[in-house]
């Protein structure tokens, strides 16, 4: 059961930083220009709205027709589509699809409302609920979707509903981007690199793979949590990485806030970052990371 009593404000920024957090915009302190030990990541401040996360799940619920179901959904700012479809031997085949509004609740997992219609054992039904999406832990592509409410059925009336889903998550960045950056990032991504770029580990481009990281955390945590929090205010004072082998270690001290839109409340933290990047032979690849 998720509780509205809002957690401590260093959970917060941690969860910022490493799981999903939504921020609008980016603000630097000023004082952060004049101390060259502290440094700001830049990012456009609509850079996230672009991104589209995708859902790909397995789920159980009731009434029967939806005991055993495949979804697929996406979102988009506050806004999603959710697809579920099923078969049964007692309902036959069960296809519905519901619009998502996600929700201001500062809780640390986002929140929907969802109205929707279907058919199920030839029956129109028509459904509204309310549901959560439960990350698996730190970085994790894997996340949970309870859902439970109230659904018409037509010839049987109301009834009520729950579901319980399982889903794998990934994000398309619908921003319109060249054919070179296109094949840029799929070489980024992938780790490849041709023979005449092959070198040792460079050390020197560590704190921009570093840089690139945070943008990508923000910009996950911005599609995920659109609507519940804004005005994020942040700086980063990095240490100087370590290098270890075809290994390279970087710490960070991180510090901000951010504004609930539903209260107003501001919340402020502070966080330690720790990721470990490995060389692919002309770039570093991210392989993990922890805060606390």
């Amino acid at each position: 059961m998720v509780s509205l009593k809002a957690p401590s404000a260093r959970f917060w920024l941690s969860f910022l930083l490493v799981v999903s957090f939504f921020v609008t915009t980016y603000a630097q302190d000023t004082a952060d220009s004049q101390n060259p030990d502290s440094q700001a990541v830049e990012s456009a401040e609509n850079k996230g709205r672009y991104l589209v996360i995708n859902e790909l799940g397995f789920g159980v619920g009731y009434p029967t027709y939806q005991l055993y179901h495949l979804h697929y959904a996406f979102q988009r700012e506050e806004f999603g589509v959710a697809f579920r479809g099923s078969f049964t031997a007692s309902d036959g085949l069960f296809l519905s699809v519901a619009g998502r509004y996600y929700t201001p609740l500062p809780v640390p997992v986002p929140t929907f409302v969802s109205l929707g219609a279907g058919v199920a054992n030839s029956n129109l039904l028509v459904s509204a609920t309310f549901g959560a999406h439960v990350p698996f832990g730190l970085g994790s592509p894997w996340r949970a979707t309870l859902e439970g409410g109230l659904a018409y059925v037509g010839g049987q009336g109301l009834r009520p509903v729950i579901s319980l889903g399982v889903g794998y998550i990934f994000y398309v960045d619908t921003a319109p981007v060249s054919r070179e950056e296109r094949e840029r990032r799929e070489l980024a991504r992938l780790g490849n690199c041709q023979e005449d770029q092959i070198t040792g580990p460079d050390i020197t481009t560590v704190e921009a793979a570093f840089d690139q990281a945070v943008e990508n955390w923000l910009d996950q945590a911005r599609a995920q949590y659109a609507g519940t929090y804004s005005n994020l205010s942040y700086r980063i004072k990095k240490q100087d990485p370590v290098l270890n082998g075809n290994e390279a270690t970087i710490e960070a001290r991180a510090s901000g806030s951010v504004t609930e839109r539903a209260t107003g409340t501001e919340r402020s933290a502070n966080v330690t970052i720790r990721a470990r990047f490995g060389w692919t032979g002309c770039s570093w690849r991210l392989l993990g990371y922890t805060a606390d």
